[in-house]
Protein backbone atom coordinates (compact mmCIF):
# COMPACT_ATOMS: atom_id res chain seq x y z
CA UNK A 1 0.00 0.00 0.00
CA UNK A 2 2.95 2.34 1.08
CA UNK A 3 4.55 1.90 -2.34
CA UNK A 4 1.32 2.44 -4.61
CA UNK A 5 1.18 5.83 -2.43
CA UNK A 6 4.58 6.46 -3.10
CA UNK A 7 4.55 5.63 -6.43
CA UNK A 8 1.34 8.12 -6.80
CA UNK A 9 2.71 10.61 -5.06
CA UNK A 10 5.82 11.06 -7.71
CA UNK A 11 3.69 10.92 -10.62
CA UNK A 12 1.77 13.88 -9.40
CA UNK A 13 4.20 15.75 -8.18
CA UNK A 14 6.18 15.09 -12.35
CA UNK A 15 2.96 16.12 -13.07
CA UNK A 16 2.36 19.30 -11.86
CA UNK A 17 6.38 19.71 -12.66
CA UNK A 18 5.71 19.66 -16.58
CA UNK A 19 2.62 21.97 -15.95
CA UNK A 20 4.93 24.68 -14.14
CA UNK A 21 7.72 24.25 -16.93
CA UNK A 22 5.09 24.48 -19.49
CA UNK A 23 3.58 27.76 -18.26
CA UNK A 24 7.18 29.30 -17.53
CA UNK A 25 8.41 28.70 -20.92
CA UNK A 26 4.91 30.08 -22.85
CA UNK A 27 5.15 33.03 -20.50
CA UNK A 28 9.09 33.59 -21.45
CA UNK A 29 8.02 33.34 -25.34
CA UNK A 30 5.21 35.54 -25.01
CA UNK A 31 7.13 37.97 -23.07
CA UNK A 32 10.26 38.10 -25.07
CA UNK A 33 7.99 38.75 -28.41
CA UNK A 34 6.53 41.86 -26.45
CA UNK A 35 10.40 42.91 -26.43
CA UNK A 36 10.45 43.35 -29.80
CA UNK A 37 7.40 45.64 -30.33
CA UNK A 38 8.22 47.77 -27.06
CA UNK A 39 11.72 48.73 -28.83
CA UNK A 40 10.34 49.94 -31.60
CA UNK A 41 7.35 51.77 -30.16
CA UNK A 42 7.63 55.59 -29.37
CA UNK A 43 6.08 57.07 -26.23
CA UNK A 44 2.37 57.03 -25.64
CA UNK A 45 0.38 59.59 -27.31
CA UNK A 46 -0.51 62.37 -24.41
CA UNK A 47 -4.14 64.26 -23.97
CA UNK A 48 -2.06 67.30 -25.76
CA UNK A 49 -1.92 65.16 -28.86
CA UNK A 50 -5.53 64.43 -29.30
CA UNK A 51 -7.88 67.28 -30.54
CA UNK A 52 -11.52 65.34 -30.78
CA UNK A 53 -10.44 62.11 -30.98
CA UNK A 54 -8.14 62.45 -33.03
CA UNK A 55 -4.30 62.30 -33.11
CA UNK A 56 -1.84 65.21 -33.76
CA UNK A 57 1.85 65.77 -33.28
CA UNK A 58 3.02 62.37 -32.71
CA UNK A 59 6.07 61.69 -31.45
CA UNK A 60 8.57 59.81 -33.92
CA UNK A 61 9.18 56.05 -33.33
CA UNK A 62 12.87 55.06 -32.90
CA UNK A 63 13.92 53.51 -35.83
CA UNK A 64 13.64 50.45 -36.91
CA UNK A 65 14.89 49.35 -40.86
CA UNK A 66 15.47 48.57 -43.52
CA UNK A 67 15.60 44.96 -45.56
CA UNK A 68 16.68 44.55 -49.09
CA UNK A 69 14.37 42.10 -51.28
CA UNK A 70 15.56 40.98 -54.38
CA UNK A 71 12.41 39.22 -56.66
CA UNK A 72 13.67 36.23 -58.14
CA UNK A 73 11.77 33.51 -60.40
CA UNK A 74 15.25 31.42 -59.64
CA UNK A 75 17.56 32.40 -56.90
CA UNK A 76 18.66 36.25 -58.12
CA UNK A 77 22.40 37.50 -57.70
CA UNK A 78 21.68 40.85 -58.02
CA UNK A 79 18.95 43.41 -58.03
CA UNK A 80 19.75 43.61 -61.53
CA UNK A 81 18.36 40.06 -62.56
CA UNK A 82 15.02 41.19 -60.64
CA UNK A 83 11.81 41.10 -62.61
CA UNK A 84 10.06 43.87 -61.03
CA UNK A 85 5.95 44.16 -60.03
CA UNK A 86 4.08 46.78 -61.55
CA UNK A 87 3.61 49.40 -59.00
CA UNK A 88 0.41 52.14 -59.05
CA UNK A 89 1.13 55.42 -59.35
CA UNK A 90 -1.48 56.97 -57.16
CA UNK A 91 -3.10 56.67 -54.02
CA UNK A 92 -6.39 54.43 -54.04
CA UNK A 93 -8.52 54.89 -50.86
CA UNK A 94 -5.58 56.83 -49.40
CA UNK A 95 -7.59 59.85 -48.80
CA UNK A 96 -10.77 58.19 -48.25
CA UNK A 97 -9.37 56.16 -45.37
CA UNK A 98 -9.52 59.66 -43.72
CA UNK A 99 -13.26 60.57 -44.38
CA UNK A 100 -14.43 56.93 -43.16
CA UNK A 101 -12.42 57.33 -39.99
CA UNK A 102 -14.13 59.76 -39.03
CA UNK A 103 -17.63 58.67 -40.11
CA UNK A 104 -15.96 55.38 -38.15
CA UNK A 105 -14.54 57.35 -35.20
CA UNK A 106 -18.58 58.75 -34.50
CA UNK A 107 -20.49 55.64 -34.81
CA UNK A 108 -18.10 53.57 -32.09
CA UNK A 109 -17.23 56.42 -29.89
CA UNK A 110 -19.16 55.25 -26.82
CA UNK A 111 -19.04 52.36 -27.33
CA UNK A 112 -17.48 49.23 -24.82
CA UNK A 113 -15.29 46.47 -25.99
CA UNK A 114 -15.45 43.21 -23.93
CA UNK A 115 -12.98 41.30 -25.97
CA UNK A 116 -9.11 42.28 -25.70
CA UNK A 117 -6.26 39.25 -27.31
CA UNK A 118 -4.79 37.94 -29.70
CA UNK A 119 -7.91 35.78 -30.77
CA UNK A 120 -10.63 38.18 -30.38
CA UNK A 121 -13.18 38.19 -32.39
CA UNK A 122 -13.29 39.15 -36.59
CA UNK A 123 -9.32 38.34 -36.39
CA UNK A 124 -7.88 36.34 -39.43
CA UNK A 125 -5.56 33.37 -37.95
CA UNK A 126 -5.89 31.17 -40.65
CA UNK A 127 -6.82 30.47 -44.29
CA UNK A 128 -9.70 27.60 -44.87
CA UNK A 129 -8.25 25.20 -47.18
CA UNK A 130 -10.98 23.26 -49.01
CA UNK A 131 -10.89 19.70 -48.25
CA UNK A 132 -9.78 18.61 -52.04
CA UNK A 133 -6.44 20.67 -51.57
CA UNK A 134 -5.36 19.16 -48.56
CA UNK A 135 -3.15 16.77 -50.22
CA UNK A 136 -0.58 19.70 -50.83
CA UNK A 137 0.07 21.98 -47.68
CA UNK A 138 -0.15 25.84 -48.34
CA UNK A 139 1.50 27.82 -45.36
CA UNK A 140 1.26 31.82 -45.13
CA UNK A 141 4.40 33.44 -43.88
CA UNK A 142 4.03 37.00 -42.74
CA UNK A 143 7.06 38.64 -41.81
CA UNK A 144 7.25 41.91 -39.48
CA UNK A 145 10.21 43.94 -40.33
CA UNK A 146 11.46 46.78 -37.46
CA UNK A 147 15.39 46.66 -37.98
CA UNK A 148 17.94 47.87 -40.65
CA UNK A 149 20.54 45.10 -41.05
CA UNK A 150 17.61 42.81 -41.76
CA UNK A 151 18.62 41.69 -44.93
CA UNK A 152 19.90 37.76 -44.47
CA UNK A 153 15.56 36.96 -44.45
CA UNK A 154 14.88 38.72 -47.18
CA UNK A 155 17.89 36.96 -49.10
CA UNK A 156 16.73 33.78 -47.92
CA UNK A 157 13.49 34.19 -49.37
CA UNK A 158 14.67 35.37 -52.64
CA UNK A 159 16.81 32.55 -52.58
CA UNK A 160 14.24 29.71 -51.80
CA UNK A 161 11.95 31.42 -54.23
CA UNK A 162 9.72 31.54 -51.21
CA UNK A 163 6.41 34.25 -50.81
CA UNK A 164 5.68 36.61 -47.85
CA UNK A 165 3.56 39.03 -46.47
CA UNK A 166 5.60 41.61 -45.22
CA UNK A 167 3.95 43.80 -42.58
CA UNK A 168 5.64 47.32 -41.85
CA UNK A 169 4.87 50.24 -39.78
CA UNK A 170 4.16 53.77 -41.24
CA UNK A 171 6.89 55.06 -39.44
CA UNK A 172 9.20 52.70 -41.07
CA UNK A 173 7.77 53.50 -44.12
CA UNK A 174 8.58 56.61 -44.13
CA UNK A 175 12.13 56.46 -42.86
CA UNK A 176 12.96 53.76 -45.01
CA UNK A 177 10.73 54.08 -48.02
CA UNK A 178 13.42 52.83 -50.88
CA UNK A 179 13.53 49.53 -48.82
CA UNK A 180 9.67 49.42 -48.64
CA UNK A 181 9.68 50.04 -52.46
CA UNK A 182 11.77 46.71 -53.32
CA UNK A 183 9.58 44.65 -50.77
CA UNK A 184 6.65 46.15 -52.98
CA UNK A 185 8.08 45.89 -56.28
CA UNK A 186 9.28 42.45 -55.48
CA UNK A 187 6.67 40.02 -56.47
CA UNK A 188 7.29 37.39 -54.15
CA UNK A 189 5.91 40.11 -51.17
CA UNK A 190 3.15 41.78 -50.48
CA UNK A 191 3.04 44.39 -47.94
CA UNK A 192 1.06 44.48 -44.83
CA UNK A 193 0.30 47.43 -42.13
CA UNK A 194 1.64 46.78 -38.62
CA UNK A 195 0.10 50.88 -37.48
CA UNK A 196 1.65 53.85 -37.98
CA UNK A 197 3.98 53.55 -34.58
CA UNK A 198 3.63 49.59 -34.06
CA UNK A 199 1.65 49.63 -30.96
CA UNK A 200 -1.60 47.81 -29.63
CA UNK A 201 -4.36 48.45 -31.03
CA UNK A 202 -7.30 49.46 -27.78
CA UNK A 203 -10.27 51.63 -27.70
CA UNK A 204 -9.84 51.90 -23.96
CA UNK A 205 -5.75 52.06 -23.13
CA UNK A 206 -5.78 48.51 -22.34
CA UNK A 207 -2.44 46.92 -22.42
CA UNK A 208 0.09 44.07 -23.82
CA UNK A 209 2.91 42.53 -22.13
CA UNK A 210 3.19 46.45 -19.93
CA UNK A 211 2.79 48.07 -23.53
CA UNK A 212 0.12 50.59 -23.58
CA UNK A 213 -2.34 50.56 -26.70
CA UNK A 214 -4.02 53.01 -28.16
CA UNK A 215 -6.06 55.15 -25.90
CA UNK A 216 -9.64 55.12 -27.45
CA UNK A 217 -11.38 54.75 -31.04
CA UNK A 218 -9.90 57.51 -32.30
CA UNK A 219 -6.33 57.07 -32.07
CA UNK A 220 -6.62 53.29 -33.09
CA UNK A 221 -8.40 54.48 -36.21
CA UNK A 222 -5.33 56.99 -36.70
CA UNK A 223 -2.80 54.31 -35.85
CA UNK A 224 -4.13 52.35 -38.68
CA UNK A 225 -5.11 54.56 -41.32
CA UNK A 226 -1.43 56.83 -40.76
CA UNK A 227 0.27 53.78 -40.92
CA UNK A 228 -1.49 52.84 -44.44
CA UNK A 229 -1.22 56.31 -46.03
CA UNK A 230 2.51 56.39 -45.07
CA UNK A 231 2.94 53.10 -46.55
CA UNK A 232 0.92 53.99 -49.42
CA UNK A 233 3.08 56.80 -50.24
CA UNK A 234 6.25 54.58 -50.66
CA UNK A 235 4.17 52.16 -52.69
CA UNK A 236 0.89 53.73 -54.60
CA UNK A 237 -0.94 51.37 -52.84
CA UNK A 238 -3.32 51.16 -49.64
CA UNK A 239 -2.27 47.95 -47.77
CA UNK A 240 -5.29 45.48 -47.35
CA UNK A 241 -3.91 43.82 -44.25
CA UNK A 242 -3.83 45.61 -40.76
CA UNK A 243 -1.84 43.74 -38.35
CA UNK A 244 -1.96 45.49 -34.74
CA UNK A 245 1.50 45.11 -32.83
CA UNK A 246 1.58 42.21 -29.77
CA UNK A 247 -1.69 40.92 -32.12
CA UNK A 248 -3.76 42.41 -29.39
CA UNK A 249 -6.90 44.30 -30.33
CA UNK A 250 -10.32 44.91 -28.92
CA UNK A 251 -13.37 43.62 -31.04
CA UNK A 252 -14.73 47.23 -31.12
CA UNK A 253 -11.19 47.88 -32.79
CA UNK A 254 -11.85 44.57 -35.17
CA UNK A 255 -15.02 45.87 -36.19
CA UNK A 256 -13.78 49.57 -37.26
CA UNK A 257 -10.93 48.50 -38.92
CA UNK A 258 -12.69 46.14 -41.06
CA UNK A 259 -15.16 48.92 -42.09
CA UNK A 260 -12.57 51.04 -43.61
CA UNK A 261 -12.31 48.12 -45.47
CA UNK A 262 -9.18 46.07 -44.20
CA UNK A 263 -8.67 42.59 -42.78
CA UNK A 264 -6.96 42.33 -39.38
CA UNK A 265 -4.22 39.42 -40.01
CA UNK A 266 -3.52 37.12 -36.67
CA UNK A 267 -1.75 34.27 -36.31
CA UNK A 268 -2.15 30.66 -34.50
CA UNK A 269 0.68 31.09 -32.51
CA UNK A 270 3.93 33.10 -32.31
CA UNK A 271 6.15 30.68 -34.55
CA UNK A 272 9.73 32.53 -33.49
CA UNK A 273 8.53 32.43 -29.90
CA UNK A 274 9.47 36.08 -29.94
CA UNK A 275 13.46 35.15 -31.28
CA UNK A 276 14.08 33.24 -27.90
CA UNK A 277 13.04 29.86 -29.63
CA UNK A 278 16.22 28.03 -30.92
CA UNK A 279 16.40 27.07 -34.63
CA UNK A 280 15.48 23.80 -34.25
CA UNK A 281 12.02 24.73 -32.65
CA UNK A 282 11.30 27.18 -35.25
CA UNK A 283 11.70 24.42 -37.77
CA UNK A 284 9.43 21.87 -36.63
CA UNK A 285 6.67 24.64 -35.50
CA UNK A 286 6.65 25.55 -39.38
CA UNK A 287 7.30 21.61 -40.79
CA UNK A 288 4.04 20.79 -38.41
CA UNK A 289 1.82 23.74 -38.90
CA UNK A 290 -1.28 22.92 -40.43
CA UNK A 291 -2.14 23.79 -43.89
CA UNK A 292 -3.43 27.21 -43.96
CA UNK A 293 -1.88 28.29 -41.01
CA UNK A 294 -0.23 31.88 -40.93
CA UNK A 295 3.07 32.05 -39.52
CA UNK A 296 4.45 34.84 -37.73
CA UNK A 297 8.17 35.70 -37.93
CA UNK A 298 9.82 39.43 -36.49
CA UNK A 299 12.91 39.81 -38.45
CA UNK A 300 15.56 41.03 -35.98
CA UNK A 301 19.12 40.65 -36.82
CA UNK A 302 19.96 39.89 -32.76
CA UNK A 303 18.13 36.92 -33.48
CA UNK A 304 20.43 34.60 -36.12
CA UNK A 305 18.60 31.46 -35.08
CA UNK A 306 15.24 33.08 -36.24
CA UNK A 307 16.37 33.14 -40.21
CA UNK A 308 18.64 29.73 -39.41
CA UNK A 309 14.90 27.79 -38.16
CA UNK A 310 13.22 29.11 -41.51
CA UNK A 311 16.24 27.60 -43.70
CA UNK A 312 16.37 24.58 -42.24
CA UNK A 313 12.60 24.26 -42.65
CA UNK A 314 12.83 24.82 -46.32
CA UNK A 315 15.85 22.29 -46.79
CA UNK A 316 13.96 19.89 -45.12
CA UNK A 317 10.62 20.75 -46.89
CA UNK A 318 13.13 19.92 -50.24
CA UNK A 319 14.78 17.10 -49.37
CA UNK A 320 11.94 15.03 -47.99
CA UNK A 321 10.01 16.32 -51.12
CA UNK A 322 6.75 17.19 -48.87
CA UNK A 323 3.66 18.80 -50.22
CA UNK A 324 4.35 22.36 -48.33
CA UNK A 325 4.49 25.52 -50.29
CA UNK A 326 4.07 29.35 -49.17
CA UNK A 327 2.12 31.77 -50.41
CA UNK A 328 0.61 34.86 -50.17
CA UNK A 329 -2.38 36.20 -47.68
CA UNK A 330 -3.66 38.32 -50.91
CA UNK A 331 -4.01 35.52 -53.53
CA UNK A 332 -6.28 33.15 -50.64
CA UNK A 333 -8.23 35.83 -49.17
CA UNK A 334 -11.51 34.71 -50.46
CA UNK A 335 -10.43 31.20 -48.13
CA UNK A 336 -9.96 33.50 -44.67
CA UNK A 337 -11.04 31.73 -41.61
CA UNK A 338 -12.65 35.02 -39.71
CA UNK A 339 -13.09 33.58 -35.68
Amino acid sequence: MKIRYVIFTILLCAACLYGVTLLITTTVEKYEAMKTYRSTTAPSVTAADTVAGNVHSLAPEPAPPASSGNTVETPAKSSADVPEKEVNATLPNADRLTTLSEEIRRKYANAAPHEWGEHTAGVVRKVNIPISDTAARPLFLTVNVFYQHSEAIFDLLNKYNIKATVFVSGYYAKEYSEAVQRFAKNPLFDIGNLGYRCRPVSTNGSKAYHLTGTAHIGEALYEVTAGAQAIAQATGNVPAFFRPATGYIDEVAVKAVKELGLQVIGYESVTDGGGISSAENIKERILNAAAGSIIVLSVNPNHPNIAQGLEAAIKEIEARRLPVHFEKLADYSHAFDIY
